[in-house]
């Protein structure tokens, strides 16, 4: 638990979650599960069941969807038995820590790709790159930038390469597009999601993937372990998958939009703040030479936002979740007054 939330944080705006969707709907799920599971018993058939109440909100088949205990599962899995040792992964700098952990572990490289200072990807650049590698691994929209990368370029990048290409979608709710429909029948493409985010759902820990019907049979009965997910977090994941928790997430998805764009105008606003574009539920600010003074100014307010330090060649940058109308107000009126 980070520092400043055992000092009694009161604006948890550090690791993403989605506190916008109303905790009730949460509540309504797991009460749901509460009445539908007999936790003595195995989940059996329930990952399948699972499977296509995703692939129904999706709008893919559900042969084409494999679930997973996060999103984090299915790509350890992934890169563990789809990717062959040693293989060259493209990735950008920076990207989901835990992937280039993973691919360290495996003996894999991982080739970067760096961002640039205005926190974007040089797709020329990434093209080129790809020539070198075996395997393909974007986040997009990506964390920490907030970068979604431009649809067609990517969709070309993808139909062009000749290995495996994972996208991780896990904030595609909150941006522009998702390619998830473009798995159903592009053989190397894995596109992997989460409920964390979208349907506030973290603490349950459902992941899934979308992918062509027979690498996601290959998966679900050779590499995915027995029972992936528990029986409580797949019958209240099913149950926020039905018409009123979808109806939910689609407006805390809205209402994250219209926020993040009210708070990258009201950083923007100060002479010493520079806050980018984003197409997830965060927001990256660089505060310049004075970025660790405004991390603790605002931990010592009851805010916690992430430190990141250096990106694209920037090195004061800092990261927010977007929360709550009250929590945002609250977070631009201490940048306001720690900022003079």
């Amino acid at each position: 638990m980070p520092a400043a939330r055992a000092q009694g944080t009161t604006a948890r705006l550090d690791t993403n979650e989605n506190l916008v969707i109303p905790r009730s709907a949460a509540s309504a799920a797991l009460a749901a599960a509460r009445r539908a599971v007999d936790v003595r018993e195995y989940p059996d058939g329930g990952a399948e069941r699972l499977a296509a109440a995703i692939a129904g909100h999706v709008g893919v088949p559900a042969r084409c969807v494999v679930v997973g205990s996060g999103s984090d599962q299915i790509l350890d899995l992934a890169v563990a038995h789809l990717l062959a040792r040693r293989s060259r992964v493209l990735v950008t700098d920076p990207t989901f820590s835990f992937f280039e952990a993973r691919l360290a572990l495996h003996g894999m490289r991982a080739v970067r790709v760096p961002f640039g200072p205005d926190m974007a990807v040089d797709m020329g650049a990434l093209e080129g790159a790809a020539r070198g590698a075996d395997a393909i691994y974007l986040d997009s929209p990506n964390n920490p930038t907030g970068f979604q990368f431009p649809e067609r370029r990517l969709r070309r990048l993808i139909r062009s390469f000749g290995g495996l290409v994972i996208i991780d979608e896990a904030y595609a709710a909150f941006a522009g597009y998702s390619l998830a429909a473009m798995a159903r029948a592009q053989e190397n493409l894995a596109v992997v999601g989460t409920l964390s985010k979208s349907f506030g759902l973290a603490g349950l820990r459902v992941g899934y993937a979308v992918m062509p019907p027979a690498m996601a049979r290959a998966f679900a009965s050779v590499i995915q372990y027995p029972y992936p997910v528990s029986s409580v977090s797949i019958e209240a994941a099913v149950a926020s998958l039905g018409e009123r928790g979808a109806a939910a997430a689609r407006e805390a998805a809205a209402a994250v939009t219209s926020e993040r764009a009210r708070l990258v105008r009201g950083l923007s606003a100060h002479a010493n703040i520079e806050a980018f574009p984003s197409q997830a539920n965060f927001v990256l600010f660089d505060a310049g030479g004075s970025h660790r003074q405004v991390h603790r100014a605002l931990a010592e307010q009851g805010i916690s936002v992430r430190l990141i330090g250096r990106v694209g060649g920037r090195r004061g940058c800092l990261r927010a979740t977007v929360g709550t109308r009250e929590q945002n107000s609250r977070l631009l009126m201490a940048i306001r007054d720690i900022m003079g």
